[in-house]
């Protein structure tokens, strides 16, 4: 698999003590691009299928795939998002059948501008209120789930019947959440069944959000 990936470029702030790590990767047509953010996420800036050089990726083609430098594939932002905003990694795979083919006989590449962000984390026991503040900034939130999915998140004075269910899911958690936050400086979110409904019956439940402050 060839894939250039140019290692980190920037380090940039996006809001009081978050960071983001900003980078691009090039990868040749019929391999798979790999993002990968650890304990971050993914934020998809800008990205282009196609060719807009003759050297990226050109070793070994004849000068009749590489000439065309104006190849640009329609809809490859929106492709990219929505396989992997907000995700730890992805797998996109620089193929015509993904974004369809833009230039024929064009050899091509998938450039992807992406940054890893580092997600500020809410948990709130049910029945209190999740507070989440960005101050002069703005709420991005990516991931949120009311339930439970361990046995010792709001377990003090719990009876262990009600902390044993760990696989509970409020589907509609990361929709309401973002209803309530999104793009606000500050919102109030309620760690209620009358909010969520209840996944688990007679389990103790939390809320848990991941989410950043954004200055747009």
């Amino acid at each position: 698999m060839l894939i250039l990936k140019l290692s980190l470029l920037t380090l940039l702030t996006v809001g009081p003590g978050l960071l983001v790590y900003a980078e691009t990767q090039v990868t040749c047509q019929g391999d798979n691009a790999v993002l990968i953010c650890g304990d971050g996420v993914l934020n998809i800036q800008s990205v282009n299928y196609g060719r807009s050089d003759s050297t990226t990726c050109s070793d070994g083609r004849p000068s009749s795939e590489i000439t065309n430098t104006k190849c640009c594939a329609a809809y490859t932002l929106a492709i990219v998002t929505s396989m992997c905003e907000g995700k730890s990694s992805c797998v996109v795979p620089a193929t015509n059948s993904v974004f369809s083919d833009p230039c024929f006989g064009t050899y091509k590449y998938l450039t992807i501008n992406y940054s890893c962000v580092e997600l500020k984390a809410s948990v709130t026991c049910e029945g209190d209120d999740a507070v989440l503040t960005c101050g002069d900034d703005f709420i991005t939130v990516y991931c949120a789930n009311y339930g439970r999915t361990d046995f010792t998140t709001c377990s003090a004075g719990a009876p262990k019947n009600q902390i044993a269910k760990t696989d509970c899911y409020a589907n509609n958690t990361l929709s309401e959440v973002k209803n309530r936050c999104e793009g606000k400086k500050k919102c109030v979110v309620p760690a209620t069944n009358s909010v969520f409904s209840d996944p688990c019956y007679s389990t103790y439940k939390y809320l848990s959000i991941g989410y950043s402050c954004r200055d747009h």
